[in-house]
């Protein structure tokens, strides 16, 4: 058995309607709680690309979805201050898994988004917390173009953490803070830092 399950948000529909492969994501995290994998589940998201208009976070809508499907408010961890997976990784383990003890996740995700998230949630959260890595199915992992998207970012996040000891937060929050780009300059917004 596993602590929480880290679903790691997809962006929205200009709606704010969640599309079917973050529902896909939600669903593989709501079965593993009601089968008992985990005890709890964590929502990770804040506003994705496009959806910046919305008044809730991807986190909060992804709350409201397993409180609609029966999960128990007291077993839902947000996390609302990422804007990637590397922010993901960072603020669920500073807000979330750090302060709360928790000692294995399973981080659900896709099929073709599985190698970069592994490798990104193994360095930030180091070997003190157990990790499994889920995926659903989807489509995209046929398109070349999704393909060549995800190592190109791998690429850009093992070159901005490179001399990084993996799993020091303070050091890949610091290098986070002065190297991403969607976090430069950024500190301030992200409440305890």
């Amino acid at each position: 058995m596993y602590d929480t399950a880290v679903i790691l948000s997809r962006n929205r529909e200009h709606d704010g309607s969640l599309g079917k492969e973050f529902r896909d994501r939600l669903d593989y995290g709501i079965n593993e709680y009601f089968s008992g994998l985990v005890s709890s589940l964590t929502m990770s998201g804040n506003h994705g690309r496009g959806d910046e208009h919305l008044k809730t976070s991807q986190g909060e809508d992804m709350r409201d979805y397993a409180l609609k499907n029966g999960v128990p408010i007291g077993h839902i961890f947000v996390e609302p201050n990422s804007v990637d997976t590397v922010g993901q990784a960072v603020f669920t383990l500073r807000d979330i898994i750090l302060p709360n003890s928790i000692q294995g996740v399973i981080v659900v995700t896709s099929d073709y988004h599985l190698t970069r998230v592994a490798t990104i949630f193994d360095f930030v959260y180091g070997d003190e917390i157990r990790k499994l890595y889920a995926s659903v199915a989807t489509d995209l992992i046929k398109n070349t173009e999704i393909r060549s998207a995800q190592e190109k970012s791998l690429c850009a996040f093992l070159k901005t953490f490179e001399g990084v000891e993996r799993g020091n937060l303070e050091a890949i929050k610091e290098r986070l803070f002065e190297r991403h780009p969607l976090y430069i300059g950024k500190r301030e917004e992200f409440v305890g830092n």
